[in-house]
């Protein structure tokens, strides 16, 4: 049924009593500008509802309907052979083979006014219902972690906050977390966001649809009352796993949808467009915790640990028997039609949350709205756009040993920006659920082994997954700071042995309607785009989130963060960082760059700004090393690989001996005419250090020749110190020392 008929309908919706007058005053409070509010009642003839009005705000949000960026993520490329489920759904999907998917959720938010330890369990319960409701059962969290301003005081209590509620949610749920990315910048203007990527495991066809098929199948809800209080409660979470699991294998349940941003009515209207039907909510049946909550509210209120299923037909009884066994609530809130109409009923002067309360008189209509409308017709906006003027200045280098470059590279490894992030993952749950073979701080990306089902036909896989989000580069080029960023995650599942299969992506925007964030935003989309083209990447989910009014940063901002899902083929295939036996040769595979500071980690931490001459990627030159890593692996004929990316080769050096606790003595590759500082500190992208024994110099050389990619022989493995030519020679346990303390400013 099109969508010109979907919009007409005989039905009368009658005023609540309680509820106030809709007026374009009461929309700007939700969220709609004047012209959707004129559109909203132009559209369906009269005025709305105010449950309607609710409701049309909630799916016309920023964040329900991107309806800034959508023009923009539209062009990243979302297919491939590997996609099991893509964009569109509640989570994404890769193929792993042997029919089993890894499902994969990514959500990152400001923290707006919320506080640091409850925004941080709602992005984990909200990532780990969006995986559920796939069918896949949640087993990996990674954290996306970022911290600004100079009140040493404030961050200290946001980044125990933001811990410790990552820590009583995931923690009592027993999925570990695996690894993650913290960026900590001391500017005053910088942002502070949570988030957290979430993985499960499936049988590739036991991945549940989130559609609401089958007409007049009966829609049930599970888990929480209602409530306008929205806190993630991690006793019920866990209750709700195991209740959605049990459901998903009894083959009762038809469609399933997790309910987080706008509410009931954006999960039940999402379920119905991607199905082609409608659906009819009682909301007398919603059961709920706050006496007095109006239709609008109990729509979309955004509360935690809530599914939305779709029974199949005549099964609801046993639905709702499989929930009371496991002490889950539920119950039967609605029917699929065949309108393409969001529907919903409830009886004048009847509250569920009002003990004794018995419904009495007869329901009347309270919404109804063609789902078209809500969805696919929602608003769309080509943002008016203006290109930012980065500061492309740079301060005049020092000299020969003007510097002290062995403090520089203390100062570095032991900053909260670069230093170990151990107290944070000692503070989180790194059960045996899922085997982690590489550990955060191991390698570049954790590796994972993981078993798709838990019958006779269960498979075992080895996952590598890597999440990272530095933004100083796309603060200078978005574009290219985003190709870099793509690029890198990637590298560093290969630098883990695995082949990358795909990505998901989040956005924080700091203000939609800003013209120089729309241009960061395209140019991120764009810079995303190039590199999954150049790698062969399909893009299979995404999360667009803006800032509350008033707690946007002072600059115009679209805060990237990228995560990577790679399979090994085998799982001694795997590497790791550190370097490991004496005498092994160390080679720097990649081009030896050119010393261009410009957004680097020195040069920030030295200058407070972002600045300089923005890096460039040659793309083709980066799946030329990744293509020749993979194949080293595979060949195993490396001991360690190690991306270079933030603090240079000094730091990834150094990285690598704390790792295996063991020196180094190598030569400083680059042009003799640049600084010593230029050629160990810079970021330019594309280049990996990795060791091997020296019977396998000459394949590994030959290799990378063969392939195209630059091959320099640094040194060897070996001794108490990193030595680097007549420039530094610093004790591993002075590295190692000032590495782990590096939180101790922060924490405490």
């Amino acid at each position: 049924m099109g969508s010109a008929n979907a919009k007409k309908s005989d039905s009368k919706v009658l005023p609540v009593q309680g509820d106030p007058e809709v007026t374009a005053a009461i929309a700007r409070e939700l969220g709609l500008a004047e012209i959707e509010f004129d559109r909203l009642v132009r559209e369906l003839g009269k005025k709305p509802s105010h449950a309607e009005l609710c409701v049309a705000a909630s799916l016309w949000s920023e964040r329900s309907a991107q309806k800034s960026s959508r023009v923009h993520l539209k062009r990243l490329p979302m297919s491939g052979p590997h996609v099991s489920e893509g964009l569109g759904e509640n989570a994404g999907a890769l193929d792993l083979g042997d029919s089993a998917s890894v499902v994969l959720k990514l959500e990152l938010q400001p923290l707006a006014s919320r506080e640091p330890n409850e925004a941080a369990a709602l992005s984990v319960s909200a990532a780990v219902r969006e995986v559920l409701a796939m069918g896949a059962r949640p087993v990996a969290i990674l954290n996306a972690l970022r911290f600004g301003g100079q009140d040493s005081a404030r961050t200290r209590e946001l980044v125990r906050g933001v811990v410790s509620g990552l820590s009583s949610y995931g923690g009592p749920l027993g999925i570990p977390t695996v690894g993650g990315d913290t960026q900590i910048d001391p500017r005053a203007d910088a942002e502070t966001l949570v988030g957290s990527l979430v993985l499960g495991v499936a049988r590739t066809d036991r991945l549940v649809p989130g559609r609401a098929n089958g007409l007049g199948n009966k829609v049930v809800l599970i888990g929480a009352k209602t409530s306008q209080q929205g806190s993630a409660d991690a006793a019920i979470g866990v209750k709700l796993i195991e209740a959605c699991l049990s459901l998903f294998d009894s083959g009762n349940v038809e469609g399933a949808e997790d309910i987080d941003v706008g509410g009931l009515a954006a999960a039940a209207v999402e379920m119905a467009a991607r199905a082609g039907t409608g659906l009819e909510l009682d909301l007398d049946a919603v059961a709920r915790t706050e006496p007095g909550m109006r239709a609008g509210d109990v729509l979309c209120a955004t509360s935690s640990e809530r599914m939305l299923i779709v029974a199949k037909k005549g099964r609801e009884d046993a639905v709702l028997r499989v929930c009371r066994d496991l002490g889950v609530d539920a119950s039967v809130v609605g029917t699929v039609t065949n309108t393409q109409r969001f529907s919903c009923k409830a009886t004048a002067g009847f509250d569920p949350a009002v003990e004794g309360a018995a419904a009495s008189g007869k329901q009347a209509l309270v919404v109804d709205l063609p789902i078209p409308l809500l969805t696919t017709d929602a608003p769309r906006y080509e943002r008016t756009m203006k290109a930012a003027e980065p500061d492309t200045g740079m301060p005049e280098l020092p000299t020969g040993r003007a510097l002290d470059v062995e403090r520089e590279l203390l100062r570095l490894i032991g900053s909260p920006r670069a230093g170990s992030r151990e107290w944070i993952y000692k503070q989180l749950d790194q059960g045996s659920k899922t085997s982690t073979l590489v550990r955060p701080g191991q390698g570049d990306a954790a590796v994972l082994r993981v078993t798709a089902g838990n019958d006779e036909q269960a498979v075992e896989k080895h996952l590598a997954i890597s999440i990272d989000g530095s933004i100083r580069h796309t603060e200078l080029d978005p574009r290219q700071g985003a190709a870099m960023l793509v690029a890198e995650c990637a590298r560093n599942v290969v630098c883990s042995g695995a082949e990358p299969l795909g990505l998901v992506h989040a956005l924080a925007l700091s203000d939609a309607e800003d013209p120089e964030t729309m241009w960061r935003v395209s140019q991120l989309v764009d810079g995303i785009r190039d590199a999954c083209v150049a790698l062969k990447l399909p893009v299979v989910g995404g999360d667009v989130s803006v800032a509350n009014a008033g707690a946007a940063p002072a600059r115009p901002s679209a805060t990237p963060t990228i995560a990577v899902v790679g399979v090994l083929r085998d799982p001694n295939e795997r590497l790791q960082l550190a370097f490991s036996r004496q005498a092994d040769m160390i080679a720097l595979l990649g081009a030896k760059g050119t010393g261009n500071l410009a957004g680097s980690d020195w040069l920030v931490s030295r200058t407070n700004k972002v600045s300089g001459i923005p890096l460039q990627i040659d793309l083709g030159a980066e799946v030329k090393l990744q293509r020749a890593l993979l194949e080293l692996a595979r060949d195993r004929m490396l001991s360690s690989a190690h991306d270079i990316s933030e603090g240079g080769l000094a730091v990834c050096l150094a990285e690598s001996c704390i790792a295996g606790r063991i020196g180094c003595s190598v030569e400083l590759p680059g042009d003799a005419e640049l600084p010593a500082l230029a050629r160990l500190f810079h970021e330019e992208p594309s280049r990996v250090i990795v060791s091997f024994k020296p019977e396998q110099r000459e394949k590994v050389q030959q290799r990378c020749e063969a392939l195209g990619v630059p091959f320099s022989l640094l040194g060897f493995v070996g001794g108490d110190t990193l030595e680097i030519e007549e420039v530094m020679d610093v004790p591993v346990h002075v590295l190692s020392d000032t590495h782990a303390r590096a939180l101790e400013p922060v924490v405490g």
